[in-house]
């Protein structure tokens, strides 16, 4: 049998706008880094210059230079010459980004809740409603992104979008671990806080966020999940014990 490069996979990418300003090489970056916040590209995926560069219609110089930067961010990991593997976020690591998303994400909620337009409210809802009906975990995952981003950027946080955004890049790859059924997927906690921003409930708003957060690291490692976290919290209590002079 002949040998030869492996070949990486190439994923859905969205087609650059040829009339667009933006240089080709900010759109290709940008595509690249669309599909693993919105979970197109599944963790541990590898990839390659060449296929990547073929889906888009560009040179390689673009695709190698945003995996560059994307290995950079920790979002990708260089495996060879020419080709780069999807990070798959360990459960310790996982545990981490649920912290800092609850954190971060529910302050930019909070504010969006002032700020966003009741159009934006409805292009929310309507995301949601599409998520709702639909069996295709790539476009509820594709639905799900987008919906999320409306919100955040309805906050006008510029700065802690950047951070939420590089945080996606490497938590979106992960949620094709969900063990849950998309049929009977009914995004309660979505919808809470759908209802929330509709009725300018900031408390609603964040508490409707979190339980989300929280529900899909669940529904992605199971009882390992609880697990993991309780040992964090009875370590935690440990090192106070220790630390405490009474």
């Amino acid at each position: 049998m002949r040998r030869g490069r492996s070949v990486g996979v190439s994923p859905e990418l969205e087609p650059l706008d040829v009339d667009s300003t933006e240089s080709i090489d900010r759109q290709v970056y940008q595509a690249i880094r669309r599909a693993l916040m919105s979970g197109t590209i599944l963790p541990g995926a590898r990839l390659s210059t060449r296929s990547i560069a073929a889906a888009l219609g560009v040179s390689t110089s673009p695709v190698r230079d945003s995996f560059k930067r994307l290995d950079e961010a920790g979002a990708l990991k260089s495996v060879a010459k020419s080709a780069f593997v999807v990070h798959d976020l360990s459960i310790d690591e996982y545990r981490e980004m649920v912290a800092l998303r609850k954190r971060l994400e529910g302050l930019m909620v909070r504010e969006a809740v002032a700020r966003i337009s009741a159009e934006e409210i409805e292009r929310v809802r309507w995301l949601l409603s599409r998520m709702q009906s639909s069996t295709d975990p790539k476009q509820i995952l594709h639905h799900n992104f987008r919906l999320h981003f409306i919100i955040y950027r309805a906050a006008a946080m510029p700065y802690a979008l950047s951070v939420v955004e590089n945080m996606w890049l490497r938590v979106g790859p992960s949620w094709h671990r969900s063990k849950a059924d998309p049929v009977t997927l009914k995004f309660h906690h979505l919808a809470q806080l759908v209802q929330a921003l509709a009725a300018r409930n900031p408390d609603a708003a964040e508490a409707a966020l979190c339980s989300d957060i929280v529900a899909n690291a669940e529904a992605m490692f199971g009882s390992a999940w609880n697990e993991a976290v309780s040992r964090r919290n009875n370590s935690a209590a440990q090192s106070a014990e220790r630390s405490d002079p009474s």
